[in-house]
């Protein structure tokens, strides 16, 4: 499941072997459809009533067919390419405006992670359990360069630098390989695993991403893997920075990922929770106050915060896009709306596309039956509980949680097993409110045929 790159449309895949596209409201007149079909006022507002603010269409905008077998992963291009990867062995590329596939790329084996390059969209990486690593060429349709990883290693993720100038594939048994992009020629390797215990051996690779709007020369590379733990390496020297722990993922390909600003990371999880975590270490030390020498926060004690979200395995959790809440803020979406109009009362409309809404978080999250949720941050809400009480929010954010920071939206909070005040901080003192009261939660059944919105104010 991925967002394209301008945060218009969502691409998803599963076992039923359909690409499916679904478009992000972008009207008024979208919207109202919407609320008509689901018997949803927009303007409702009281206790126990519904309050409509939907993220997507209910039907997908295009449902690609073609593939064979399970599709296994996708990949956008800034340019609205949609690449699909399949155990039918074969990567499909597809494009928004058009309704069937434009090329098919043929492999040997399950191809089990692909990745537009970063730069330049005319090439893709594709990781298969043939071992092998290979960089097309899309005009021409051919392997541009391919390297075999050494002993027979199965590739299970693959990814780019932010620059694109390396290619990394992960495997198996824990190893992330590094490739310089041009020419696939072997740069260097460092072995995911633990120093002691039952995960000393390395475990699956499950994602690789890059960590965005680093600078140059400060590039860093998120890795997930089967040992239910998630590592920050630091690309100049391949050093381990941070390892997040909290989410179940023994068995499953479940990845982690960035928000698009890279303040947060999210994972779905194997206890059908959603994970939140994050990302900057640099400012949790600045926060608590550096306790003599750098990076006194141990690398693995780094908080998170979870709430409930599916009755099954939550196999891949996602933000959205800052452009995504944009293009919705411009239709009319009431949590937006009322957010803009309560901390802008001086400002037109024609300024809503400037806005990022960094505290109006959408998460869009699947389980293993093919459900897709939707869960929305009712920002309006908590700016207006905050100005009615004469209150000013919490500048402490962290030293109650990341929820703190988030809004606190997340329902039943599992305990945080890996939380920085087990260094002594004093507990959390942060209230966590219900997702009912301040979530929309809408049901996507795979088979496109249902999309329920349920939000509750």
């Amino acid at each position: 499941m991925k967002f394209s790159k301008d945060g218009k449309f969502l691409a998803t895949g599963g076992q039923d072997t359909v690409v499916r596209v679904w478009a992000v409201i972008s009207s008024d007149e979208e919207r109202e459809h919407f609320l008509e079909g689901n018997g949803t006022s927009v303007y409702e507002g009281s206790k126990g009533s519904k309050l409509g603010a939907p993220v997507f269409r209910d039907k997908p905008l295009y449902e690609y067919l073609g593939h064979t077998a399970d599709v296994l992963d996708l990949s956008w291009s800034k340019n609205d390419f949609l690449l699909s990867s399949s155990m039918d062995k074969t990567v499909r590329l597809w494009h928004i405006t058009r309704k069937e596939c434009l090329c098919c790329f043929q492999h040997t084996d399950f191809v089990t992670a692909i990745a537009f390059h970063p730069k330049d969209d005319r090439f893709f990486l594709s990781g298969s359990l043939d071992c092998k690593l290979r960089l097309w060429n899309i005009p021409e349709k051919r392997v541009a360069h391919w390297n075999e990883v050494p002993n027979q290693q199965l590739i299970t993720a693959v990814g780019f630098t932010l620059d694109g100038k390396m290619s990394v594939a992960g495997s198996f048994s824990g190893l992330c390989l590094f490739y310089e992009t041009d020419g696939l020629k072997y740069n260097t390797q460092i072995h995911v695993k633990s120093s002691r215990g039952k995960n000393s051996q390395g475990k699956k690779i499950t994602g690789i991403e890059a960590m965005p709007g680093t600078k140059p020369g400060q590039d860093k590379l998120l890795i997930s893997s089967n040992d239910s733990r998630i590592r920050l390496y630091n690309m100049r020297d391949k050093s381990l920075e941070c390892k997040y722990k909290g989410y179940e993922n023994t068995c499953s390909q479940i990845r982690a990922t960035f928000s698009d600003d890279g303040r947060y990371i999210i994972s779905g999880s194997e206890d059908r929770h959603v994970y939140i975590l994050n990302a900057n270490q640099s400012q949790l030390n600045a926060q608590y106050g550096n306790s003599g020498g750098n990076n006194w926060l141990k690398k693995d004690k780094i908080g998170y915060e979870s709430f409930e979200a599916h009755s099954a395995i939550v196999t891949v959790a996602i933000f959205a896009p800052t452009r995504t809440k944009q293009l919705i803020a411009l239709c009319g979406d009431p949590i937006f709306t009322n957010t803009y109009n309560e901390t802008n009362n001086n400002a037109n409309n024609n300024n809503v596309p400037t806005q990022t809404y960094p505290d109006g978080n959408i998460i869009v999250c699947a389980d293993y039956s093919g459900t897709i949720r939707i869960f929305r941050q009712d920002c309006a809400y908590y700016y207006s509980r905050d100005n009615d009480s004469h209150s000013v929010r919490s500048t402490r954010s962290w030293n109650s949680n990341i929820g703190n920071s988030l809004g606190n939206f997340f329902s039943k909070p599992k305990q945080n097993k890996s939380s920085v005040w087990n260094s002594g901080r004093r507990k959390s003192d942060a209230s966590m409110h219900s997702v009912a009261s301040s979530v929309m939660s809408d049901d996507i059944d795979n088979d496109g045929n249902k999309f329920e919105e349920n939000y509750s104010k």
